[in-house]
């Protein structure tokens, strides 16, 4: 385990990141404007995840990571294939953890590897149990459209701006 760290820290740091960006300062593997993908912050995830109308899905990542920048093309294909429901549902942003300035955003979630997927839940509280979200083990840029489907099904108290998802379920 601590070799395959080293060989990610390594090959990472050689190669640079593949396709970061800077957007206001901050390095990025995602075009908001073209990837459709919020951008989270250690300024402003807790004023935009928590107390939502929206479920708000979210890469955790670090720009410098082999596995993330591999990754990337799929949470790509993930905001594009969810951009309908943008506006009404859900939310798909990422966060760099790489960046110094959102580690210790990072931490309070308990990212222990990267890439890492969690959902968080319509008007999630930063001071529950469940203020982590709910980890998405998957990969596959269809199991993960099928789990955030699952998450959206199960919500209670869904907002009136939602559409109604009863034919879906």
């Amino acid at each position: 385990v601590l070799f395959s760290l080293v060989h990610v820290l390594l090959v990472g740091w050689l190669l640079g990141p593949l396709d970061a960006l800077t957007i206001d300062g901050v390095v990025s593997l995602y075009d908001p404007a073209k990837d459709h993908i919020v951008l989270l912050t250690q300024k402003n995830f807790d004023e935009n995840v928590y107390n939502s109308d929206y479920v708000w899905f979210v890469e955790f990542y670090a720009h410098w990571c082999g596995a993330c920048q591999r990754y990337s093309k799929h949470w790509r294909e993930v905001a594009k294939e969810t951009r309908p429901w943008h506006n009404r549902v859900v939310k798909v942003a990422a966060i760099n953890c790489g960046d110094t300035f959102n580690q210790p955003m990072c931490q309070a979630h308990n990212i222990q590897h990267y890439p890492t997927l969690r959902l968080f839940p319509v008007r999630a509280q930063s001071s529950r149990a469940n203020r982590d979200g709910t980890e998405v083990a998957s990969d596959k840029p269809n199991d993960v459209l099928f789990r955030l489907l699952e998450f959206v099904e199960k919500q209670e108290n869904r907002p009136a701006a939602w559409p109604d998802l009863e034919p879906y379920t």
